[in-house]
């Protein structure tokens, strides 16, 4: 009985933070996601969220990797942490890592494959590989169920178009 209240509480902080991050209240996000990683360091998905926050928001790319490290070393199977990683690495030009995590993305998607190939995509048309990055943006959108990610994919593929273009 005591594992069930402990995680309804754990459950019910981190709805509390998304519901803030959603409200566009990021430092107060940040604050709850801080305490339920604070509470509970083995809750991945909030260490993750964290991460996001500090990267996206803050532009805390230092911090926001420790978290997505964190978020990893808890939970090997959270393809949101490596994909979020990813991108914070496809950032920061440290490319020969972000392939990794990539790798590592993949062999955990399961329902997060079109996040995970929509990362790769991006990795590719960094690196100049723009008929590659094309397939894989065809790929994620082959894999999705979100209208944004599909939208997201379909102006990669038209970016890797105009790039090939003025490329030649």
């Amino acid at each position: 009985m005591g594992t069930a209240i402990k995680i309804q509480e754990r459950d019910r902080l981190f709805a509390e933070a998304r519901k803030k991050r959603e409200a566009g209240d990021y430092a107060a996000a940040a604050e709850a996601f801080s305490q339920v990683t604070e509470r509970y360091p083995d809750h991945a998905p909030a260490w993750v969220a964290l991460g996001e926050l500090l990267q996206i928001q803050f532009s805390d790319a230092v911090t926001a990797e420790n978290c997505f490290k964190k978020a990893i070393e808890t939970d090997p199977g959270i393809a949101s942490a490596y994909i979020a990683y990813t991108s914070l690495l496809i950032d920061k030009q440290r490319f020969a890592e972000a392939n990794a995590m990539i790798n590592k993305a993949l062999g955990v998607a399961g329902r997060d494959l079109d996040q995970a190939l929509y990362q790769s995509a991006l990795f590719r048309e960094s690196q100049g590989r723009l008929e590659e990055a094309a397939e894989t943006y065809k790929k994620a959108i082959m894999a999705s169920f979100s209208d944004e990610t599909i939208t997201a994919c379909e102006k990669g593929i038209h970016r890797c178009e105009v790039k090939r273009r003025y490329r030649e």
